[in-house]
């Protein structure tokens, strides 16, 4: 026997999942249908538990793309603020090489 919490939790996580992957135009429809499908005979509320295992492992997998793709991109702005502040000295260099050479060329009219 299924209890109610458990049925209302995959019940919620189905209509969660629906939400998500939905491109219709009525996610609510989109909902009802999910869950028709999946529980359209009583036999299949004995998959229950199995169907809410399939979306914790399927969540989970989102979760660690999710979590690598966040990485990724951190490790992208990093590389490209490392490529700024390197790239922020070496105008600085060019800019104390140019008064440099303007104080030595004003010391050459000179004489």
């Amino acid at each position: 026997r299924i209890d109610i919490p458990t049925l209302f939790a995959v019940v919620s996580n189905v209509v969660a999942m629906a939400f998500q992957l939905s491109e219709e135009k009525n996610l609510s429809e989109a909902a009802a249908k999910q869950v028709a499908r999946n529980f359209a005979k009583v036999e299949e509320l004995e998959k229950v538990d199995q169907y809410r295992r399939t979306i914790i492992r399927r969540n989970g997998g989102i979760e660690a793309q999710l979590k690598t793709s966040v990485q990724s991109q951190l490790e992208d702005v990093r590389t490209g603020l490392s490529k700024l502040a390197g790239a922020v000295q070496e105008i600085r260099e060019v800019g104390d090489s140019l008064a440099e050479i303007h104080s030595q060329s004003l010391v050459c009219n000179a004489l």
